[in-house]
């Protein structure tokens, strides 16, 4: 069994934004962002899809640890949850743990991946995710959710953190729970950029306007 596997869940039928993992994301088709920061990880990358052809024709950097491993085509249906995909991947490839990625959060650095994997490999936690400190005045059902009247100032706010799409990281055991997170859990933040989740097409004429370079 081997001790730690990255993988990367793709399929091309996006409801949201046509053909959105290959899209053009500033000059380069977007899953190639993150995958090459992956590929640097020195680790197993799979690349979970029944798209391998299509990608292949547009991937654009040499990889070295890049594999493409065909999923069950029912996995690519509108209505699959997260979570069967992951187990499904598990079924097909032992890993004492497992960092699931998205091609979704482009500018993650490698660094960042080390980080998310390193808090199951040398922390002792049983998994973790990438999130983004938000210190300021938030709301939830519409009640104050982390400040009281009157306001405080900004800084002594007490902090909420958003999950981000980037990484999450597992050990095998956790999937028994129908989950990628343990009650042993360790958040691992990520910058403004690195936190950045390309779902709609608001979201990558954002970024085409910014002009973001990591």
């Amino acid at each position: 069994m081997k001790k730690a596997v990255a993988f990367m869940p793709i399929r091309l039928n996006s409801q949201r934004i046509i053909n959105k993992s290959i899209v053009d994301v500033l000059g380069r088709p977007m899953f190639c962002w993150s995958l090459e920061s992956l590929d640097k990880l020195g680790i197993p990358v799979y690349v979970y899809t029944n798209e391998e052809k299509r990608l292949r024709e547009v991937l654009d950097f040499e990889t070295q640890n890049v594999v493409f491993l065909q999923r069950p085509k029912k996995l690519d249906g509108h209505d699959t949850k997260g979570i069967d995909i992951y187990k499904s991947f598990a079924e097909q490839v032992e890993s004492e743990v497992y960092l699931l990625t998205h091609c979704t959060s482009p500018f993650v650095a490698t660094r960042t991946y080390q980080r998310v994997l390193n808090a199951i490999l040398k922390e002792g936690y049983d998994s973790s995710c990438t999130v983004e400190r938000k210190q300021t005045f938030c709301w939830h059902n519409g009640e104050k959710l982390n400040f009281t009247t009157p306001r405080p100032k900004t800084q002594e706010i007490e902090p909420v953190f958003v999950e981000t799409s980037a990484a999450y990281c597992y050990r095998r055991d956790v999937l028994k729970s129908n989950s990628r997170s343990a009650t042993n859990h360790r958040l691992c933040e990520t910058n403004s950029i690195e936190s950045i989740d390309i779902d709609e097409q608001r979201d990558l004429e954002y970024i085409r306007h910014l002009g973001v370079r990591t």
